[in-house]
């Protein structure tokens, strides 16, 4: 039977793109013959919506007291069996495997394996983080699934500068994002202050880190010259290109990560990506060359950062960009068009 229109859901459409343009390059890419929504859960069409489409659904599971993460729960089932009884079918994009702050991790799992049980088919953004969620969550190999990599930037971003900064250093590195504890920037920043090219490396430190960030490793930094550019806060896209620009490379010193979308975007801007041997990196890696992503084996060390810097040094400047085809917007939005339809096929 011949599938003319699909309507989506999407949990989010582009409600997050102040944070991550992600879902709105996504869906703006897809073609006529799908309709697509923002899902609000007061107004769900239960019966006129084929699929629904979840890329976050742990945020329902993060810090909150054990008896709001089991009342969204229950809401979530009740929404999903009546999403099934119409006949619709629920697809996952796994972004992450849990949610990186656990208040209740026994409840944040048993949460998780009840979102996997009522989920219709799942789409990983790599081969590796496939290859995780199923060693954890073996009962889903048997339901559809599809590896389509994440979507680049490029020629998303602006910028309303008319030039870009002075250098102020050789060598700058761009810490960007989320600029919080469990991500590692607090360990970096104490082994940056004693390595050997300490006076030829400059830092560049910009996102937000939180009520309990990292203020007091960059303040030693700043007071002694070392970071060259501070924005401790949200970063709105108009800052986003001159920022990169400044820098040779972004480095993310993650202590666990499954997926990186600011490598991604580095990558979209034309800049090195240093960061650990886990996750979707190692592919990304084999994708793009190791001319643009140094990869190094956790943890961090002084020796580990100082070999990166010497990377750097030695591979600059970029003569080329990064071979980013597969990553496209349109390519991205087929291959989950072609998924969507192919999940469809289990209900005619």
């Amino acid at each position: 039977m011949l599938i003319e229109k699909i309507t989506v859901s999407a949990w989010p459409k582009e409600k997050n793109v102040a944070k991550n343009p992600y879902n709105k390059l996504l869906y703006d890419a897809m073609d006529d013959a799908v309709e697509i929504k923002e899902f609000e859960k007061k107004t769900f069409d239960f019966k006129n919506t084929d699929i629904l489409h979840i890329h976050w659904p742990d945020h329902m599971l993060r810090l909150a007291s054990g008896f709001k993460i089991r009342l969204r729960l229950w809401k979530f089932s009740r929404l999903i069996k009546r999403f099934h009884a119409s006949g619709g079918k629920l697809i996952w994009t796994v972004h992450n495997l849990q949610p990186h702050k656990l208040s209740h991790p026994k409840l944040v799992d048993a949460g998780l394996k009840k979102i996997v049980d009522v989920t219709d088919g799942f789409i990983f953004l790599s081969e590796g983080s496939k290859k995780t969620f199923f060693s954890i969550h073996s009962c889903a190999e048997k339901k559809p699934s599809v590896v389509i990599p994440h979507l680049h930037y490029k020629n998303y971003y602006k910028t309303s500068f008319s030039q870009t900064p002075d250098r102020l250093k050789p060598i700058q590195l761009l810490c960007f994002g989320l600029l919080r504890e469990h991500k590692g920037y607090k360990k970096l920043f104490d082994i940056a202050r004693n390595i050997k090219c300490y006076d030829r490396v400059g830092w560049l430190v910009a996102g937000n880190p939180g009520k309990q960030g990292i203020s007091s490793e960059l303040e030693v930094l700043w007071t002694e010259n070392q970071i060259v550019y501070k924005a401790c806060r949200h970063i709105d896209d108009d800052e986003i290109v001159p920022l990169f620009e400044m820098s040779d490379a972004v480095i993310l010193p993650y202590e666990n990560i499954l997926n990186s979308g600011t490598a991604i975007l580095a990558l979209s801007l034309g800049k090195k990506v240093i960061a650990p041997a886990i996750g979707s990196l190692l592919e990304l890696q084999s994708s793009v060359g190791a001319d643009w992503v140094h990869l190094y084996h956790q943890p961090i060390d002084q020796a580990k950062l100082e070999l990166a810097i010497d990377w750097i040094s030695q591979t600059l400047p970029n003569a080329n960009e990064p071979d980013l085809k597969m990553m496209s917007p349109r390519e991205v939005a087929k291959n989950t068009v072609s998924f969507y339809k192919l999940v469809l096929k289990n209900k005619l």
